[in-house]
């Protein structure tokens, strides 16, 4: 099955955004490799997860920390740093896995932590690994609608809900939170987006049916391996050929919008579902090594946390310039992706 790629739309807005502030947090305990092994009883070799998977270790959060908990820490952090108060908010976003509840919304259980005594608008958008930048799109389009300041929190607890006697899912998952404050700029911040989605490929990362989970019966021997086993996952290499493809498209297509060269792009951030597949799109493309960073050999999958967590790191250790250049890429489930370029 063959598909074409949607044309791009010019970034149209009158009342521009920019990023105010920026905050994550990440457990402080790390479970390694071998650690894992011993514990789940898995017969592989520590080294042999780190060559095909590309991680060392993963953050994990504390028995009985919630979604939200983690986000919490995050959001204050990054509300604080910008020197606004939750009542200031117009939106808060949150991007999660599977959250503290289905309903209600875990950005309302946010809302609730952070103190908020303003009914602000609370909602949930659950993009998998590409929820971040489906939320920082539709927070620059709020603020171009005419928000003040839209609060997006990013990840939570991933790395305890898979099924870790399974070697595809045990090791590939870790614990963080993020949190990006948006308001509004006399200047023109973001340049250019654009997103997919193809679903050819949408049995490759899925998570479980809950029609599925709810009918596990709670007395049966295997109940909690099942109950667990919230997300599969295929062979990542049989969508490694169209992630490139689209990678090159994503990219060529956003910087014609925004009329800038490859070059031209100071920093990239991508992604980090499995550490080839990343490694794979930064060769495809050429991006220098300086241009770019990785956090999964340390942090894992974090899903939703992946780009914001790089964007908090990146500019905690090298803060960018005015005028310099940003561009997310992003691929998660769906397949869904695309990228953002964001001038500082």
């Amino acid at each position: 099955m063959s598909f074409e790629f949607p044309d791009i739309r010019p970034w149209l807005a009158t009342r521009h955004c920019r990023i105010l502030s920026y905050a994550s947090f990440v457990p402080p305990r790390q479970a390694t490799n071998q650690e894992m092994i011993e514990r789940h009883g898995l017969k592989v070799m520590a080294p042999i997860v780190k060559r095909t998977l590309g991680v060392e270790s993963r953050h994990v959060a504390d028995p009985g920390m919630s979604d939200s908990d983690m986000l919490a820490v995050a959001a204050k952090e990054c509300l604080a740093r910008a020197g606004i108060g939750v009542d200031d908010l117009s939106k808060l976003v949150v991007n999660k896995f599977l959250g503290d509840r289905l309903l209600p919304p875990t950005a309302s259980i946010l809302q609730r932590k952070l103190g908020a005594s303003v009914a602000f608008q609370c909602m949930d958008i659950d993009g998998g690994s590409n929820g971040f930048l489906q939320a920082l799109e539709m927070a620059a389009k709020c603020v171009n609608a005419g928000d003040d300041h839209v609060l997006i929190a990013s990840g939570g607890v991933c790395h305890d809900l898979v099924d870790h006697t399974d070697p595809r899912t045990a090791f590939l998952f870790g614990d963080g939170a993020a949190a990006i404050l948006i308001g509004p700029s006399d200047d023109r911040h973001v340049l250019a987006s654009y997103g997919f989605s193809n679903h050819a490929f949408i049995e490759l990362q899925a998570g479980v049916r809950f029609m599925d989970l709810v009918s596990i019966p709670f007395d049966a021997p295997d109940a909690e391996v099942r109950a667990r086993n919230l997300y599969s996952m295929g062979n990542w290499k049989d969508a490694q050929e169209f992630i490139l493809q689209t990678a090159r498209t994503t990219v060529d297509r956003i910087l014609q919008a925004a009329g800038i060269g490859f070059a031209d792009v100071d920093r990239f951030l991508v992604s980090e579902s499995v550490g080839p597949l990343r490694d794979a799109i930064v060769s495809h493309l050429g991006i220098p090594p300086e241009k770019t960073l990785s956090l999964f050999a340390t942090h894992a999958n974090t899903m939703s946390a992946s780009l914001p967590l790089l964007h908090c790191a990146t500019e905690s250790r090298h803060p960018s310039p005015p005028g310099s250049l940003t561009l997310f890429l992003s691929f998660g489930e769906g397949i869904s992706g695309g990228s953002l370029l964001y001038k500082h």
